[in-house]
């Protein structure tokens, strides 16, 4: 199984979050198989 990790620096991630959330249907649609927020601010929720 291969992965691949991107990392990045997201200035807002409230901002962020939903748009990510929004564009999970074209990223599937190209081949991507799933997606993982792995931000700490995700985790203290």
């Amino acid at each position: 199984m291969l992965a691949m990790l991107i990392r990045h620096k997201v200035p807002n991630h409230g901002a962020w979050r939903p748009v990510f959330d929004a564009h999970g249907l074209t990223r599937r649609a190209n081949g991507s198989r799933g997606g993982r927020d792995l931000s700490r601010r995700r985790r203290r929720q």
